[in-house]
C-alpha cells in the first residue's frame, strides 16, 4: 500500500540519523554494567550475548565498549532465529563451547527470553526492571519465582554464591 507521500532525500537521511543515534545510545551500557562484566571476565567467566536486533546492531557492535567484554555475541538478525527459540541459545552455547547446565542466562524477560533459556537448559536469572516503563507485555514476569537481581553489578557475588551452592534471589 502506498501512503501517498514520497520522502525527500533529506527526510530519509534524517530518519537514518535518528535510527543510528538510537542504536548507538542503546549500545552504551552504564559504567556499573561495564565494571560488573569486567569483574566477571577477570574472574574467568566466559560471556555470551543473545540479542533480538536489527542489522544496525552488528554493524556498530565493534565500536561499543561491550565488544571487548563479550566473548560471543549472537545477533538474531544474523542468525535468522529469535528468542525464545532454544536454537539461538544452543548456538551461543556451542560457540562458547559450554553445556547449558554450566551456564546462566540473565535477562529482563523481553521476548520470553527466560522461558527460552530454561528450555535450552540454562539457569535463568531475571534482571528486574520497572515494568511501567516498557512497551511490550512480559507475562513470564508476573509470577516470577526464580533468581533475580536488581542490578547487573550484583552478578559477580551471586554467581560466586551459586558456585558455592548458595542461591540468592
Amino acid at each position: 500500500h502506498e501512503i501517498g507521500h514520497q520522502p525527500s532525500d533529506r527526510q530519509i537521511q534524517t530518519a537514518a540519523q535518528y535510527r543510528y543515534d538510537f542504536t548507538i545510545r542503546t549500545l552504551k551500557p552504564k559504567t556499573t554494567v561495564l565494571a560488573a562484566l569486567t569483574t566477571l571476565r577477570t574472574s574467568g567467566y566466559q560471556l555470551g550475548l543473545i540479542t533480538d536486533c536489527g542489522p544496525d546492531v552488528p554493524l556498530y557492535w565493534h565500536s561499543t565498549p561491550l565488544a571487548n567484554l563479550i566473548d560471543v555475541p549472537v545477533f538474531s538478525c544474523s542468525e535468522q532465529v529469535k528468542k525464545p527459540d532454544p536454537e539461538i541459545y544452543r548456538r551461543c552455547l556451542q560457540r562458547l563451547n559450554r553445556n547449558a547446565g554450566e551456564c546462566v542466562y540473565v535477562g529482563d524477560g523481553g521476548s520470553q527470553e527466560l522461558t527460552g533459556a530454561k528450555a535450552a537448559g540454562c539457569l535463568p536469572i531475571l534482571k528486574r526492571i520497572n515494568l511501567s516503563e516498557i512497551y511490550d507485555a512480559r507475562p513470564e514476569l508476573v509470577n516470577w519465582d526464580g533468581i533475580a537481581v536488581d542490578e547487573i553489578c550484583e552478578l559477580p557475588q551471586l554467581l560466586s554464591g551459586l558456585e558455592s551452592g548458595v542461591q540468592g534471589g
